[in-house]
């Protein structure tokens, strides 16, 4: 973004946190959300992925349901439980109705289909961070 997106609000980083192993997924998130009022937190477990949770006042998750350690969606169910309010986009490498279905019901905002692109990732973050600074 380059600092062309949407503005920070009192110094407030808006904090994505990204769950993948996927070393592309990852880079995707970091160079789209490369500007001054953003901060990407990158983990690869669901150890990392939990503990950031606990830790971090989180605007965005990303989360891609092929990370290891829990099968499937079970750390995002986890996430969920605690943190209903944060808005989540699902990154996933095959579309599947059953997990459709489930992560509709969990709260994810956005869907998308691997290899994302910069272009869709970044208009789903400036449309996530307007929805947010507009709530207040």
């Amino acid at each position: 973004m380059g600092g062309k997106g949407i503005p920070m609000v009192e110094n407030h980083k808006w904090t994505v946190v990204v769950a993948t192993q996927d070393k592309s997924t990852r880079r995707l998130v970091e160079t789209t959300l490369d500007d001054p009022g953003s901060r990407v937190i990158a983990v690869s477990t669901v150890k990392e992925f939990l503990e950031i949770l606990v830790k971090e006042d989180v605007d965005l998750i990303i989360y891609d349901p092929e990370i290891v350690s829990l099968e499937g969606l079970d750390a995002f169910s986890i996430a969920k439980l605690h943190h209903p309010d944060i808005p989540s986009i699902l990154v996933y490498q095959h579309e599947d109705y059953e997990v459709t279905r489930s992560v509709l019901d969990k709260g994810v905002i956005f869907r998308m289909l691997k290899p994302a692109d910069e272009f869709s990732m970044k208009e789903i973050c400036d449309k996530v961070r307007k929805t947010q600074i507009e709530k207040g």
